[in-house]
């Protein structure tokens, strides 16, 4: 005697997979490096995020902490949990890593643009610009 049990069958997790997929576009899954900070031009400090399309995570590393989030997404519109980092102190870059984790949760809309990522508040402010990278942790 074989007995089978099954979380959901075959068409289910096809679509919840399919209805994912809808939520969170492949294009967004990878690295991008923050370009701008508001108004501010913040290229050259190496602040990396990692957006991870299976489980709706963008992660990050500002120079010293390690910042986790998870998100939901739909079309133009999207929303960050508050974030969790690690607490390291690192004299110089942790103000950095502040303002950037207060910043998730006021992102409210996306905007793709080839290369770039733009993060906008319900106002339309440009919070965080993002670029897309080949580069790794």
């Amino acid at each position: 005697m074989v007995i089978l049990n099954s979380c959901g069958s075959n068409q289910e997790r096809a679509e919840n997979n399919t209805e994912f997929e809808d939520r969170v576009p492949e294009s967004l899954h990878g690295y991008y490096l923050l370009s701008e900070l508001k108004t501010e031009n913040v290229s050259g400090e190496d602040i990396l995020f990692r957006f991870d399309s299976i489980k709706s995570e963008v992660a990050g590393n500002a120079g010293c902490n390690r910042f986790l989030s998870t998100y939901v997404h739909r079309e133009k519109n999207i929303n960050f949990q508050p974030a969790v980092s690690t607490k390291m102190y690192c004299e110089g870059k942790m103000e950095r890593e502040i303002e950037i984790i207060d910043l998730l949760p006021e992102v409210s809309e996306i905007i793709q643009q080839n290369e770039d990522v733009l993060l906008l508040s319900a106002e339309n402010e440009l919070l965080l610009k993002l670029k897309k990278t080949n580069r790794s942790e």
